[in-house]
């Protein structure tokens, strides 16, 4: 890296508060391992930084700043009570707020009402991991600042469309992992500690050996010696170029009802051809303890185009057995395992919501 794109970067970097991190997914590339390494360097270097996986509600994201200071209260109204509403309209009495909602000809249902104090983070910098164009990440966190705040581009491919503040893009580099490693060699060394260095390392091993270079090789050297193989990453999908892939499609498929909350997961046949029970086990106990932490969780797939499949695990015990068996399901450990005759894993998904929701 050339002196004064490193203390450009040093400097961004420094006077930045709110770190957002978007890493772009793709078959074959390690995005995901460089992401995570970077977050970790950051927060070593006591900086908030928040990595932001596709389109999880901010309540969700498994890698998020949760000490903000200010706190926006936010009332969801959903159907059918928000199409009765003609007007809203306040008043202050006594140091009070008073908010009121004139309705229609129908009573509104206190059921479809939330009122949440939720943190509204605001990013000051913006970094992009692996994407090509600023459009590969669809992320609305994006989308809504990239206008507004600074983004470092962080990529290899020699397509890159160098769209932003500080273009960090290096063709030569045989993997994100391995350019990320020389970059926080230069700009914060003393970022990378053992973690850091495991999933940097990590990231440059997935290559194939005819795709080893003599710098990759180099930079995994030095990661050694900085301690990665004291440290075990927690992930086990991280563990292979396969299950990395198999992972990041299932991130971009996770949906998260509201009220009762519930993680669902549709392992659509077109996308998912073959799904083992190895790594079912694997997703359902990352998705509860690991990367994630979901209580309630619905993952459904279908093996041929006559029945659907399904995964249900819930925090209520006493709802768990209840949907266990009106589905006529099994019970495999903390989660239960069941088949329907039906094509539609939509459908599968709003019958069980239904069911979990009336017991609320």
């Amino acid at each position: 890296m050339e002196e004064k794109q490193i203390t450009s970067l040093q400097s961004l970097l420094n006077e930045k508060e709110n770190i957002f991190i978007f890493p772009f997914f793709k078959e074959k590339e390690d995005g995901l391992l460089a992401s995570l390494a970077l977050f970790y360097s950051l927060e070593n270097s006591g900086q908030k930084a928040n990595l932001i996986l596709g389109f999880l509600p901010w309540s969700v994201q498994p890698f998020a700043v949760k000490d903000f200071s200010t706190f926006q209260p936010k009332i969801i109204i959903r159907p059918p009570s928000s199409s009765q509403i003609k007007q809203l309209r306040y008043e202050k009495q006594n140091q009070q707020i008073i908010l009121y909602l004139d309705a229609k000809e129908h009573l509104l249902d206190k059921k479809d009402f939330d009122f949440i104090l939720s943190p509204q983070p605001q990013p000051d910098l913006l970094i992009v991991i692996n994407a090509q164009k600023s459009k590969d990440i669809t992320s609305p966190l994006f989308q809504d600042n990239s206008d507004s705040q600074p983004t470092i581009n962080i990529d290899h491919h020699v397509s890159n469309q160098q769209f932003g503040k500080i273009n960090c893009v290096h063709p030569s580099s045989s993997s994100v992992c391995e350019w990320l490693t020389e970059i926080l060699r230069e700009v914060n060394e003393e970022s990378i500690d053992s973690r850091v260095a495991a999933y940097l390392l990590q990231g440059i091993k997935l290559l194939p050996p005819e795709k080893q270079s003599k710098a990759s090789l180099s930079q995994m050297h030095y990661l050694i010696g900085r301690g990665a193989l004291d440290f075990n990453i927690p992930f086990a999908f991280l563990a292979s170029q396969t299950k990395i892939d198999f992972f990041q499609k299932v991130i971009a498929k996770i949906q998260i009802s509201l009220k009762p909350e519930l993680a669902f997961v549709p392992l659509e046949i077109n996308e998912f051809h073959y799904i083992s029970p190895p790594y079912l086990s694997l997703l359902v106990k990352e998705l509860k303890s690991g990367l994630f932490h979901f209580d309630n969780l619905l993952i459904l797939w279908a093996p041929d185009h006559q029945t659907v499949q399904g995964i249900i695990s819930l925090k209520d015990q006493k709802q768990f057995d209840y949907i266990l068996k009106e589905l006529h399901g099994t019970k495999k450990g903390s989660a239960g395992v069941f088949r329907i005759t039906e094509t539609n894993l939509s459908s599968v998904k709003n019958r069980i919501w239904s069911l979990i929701k009336a017991l609320n």
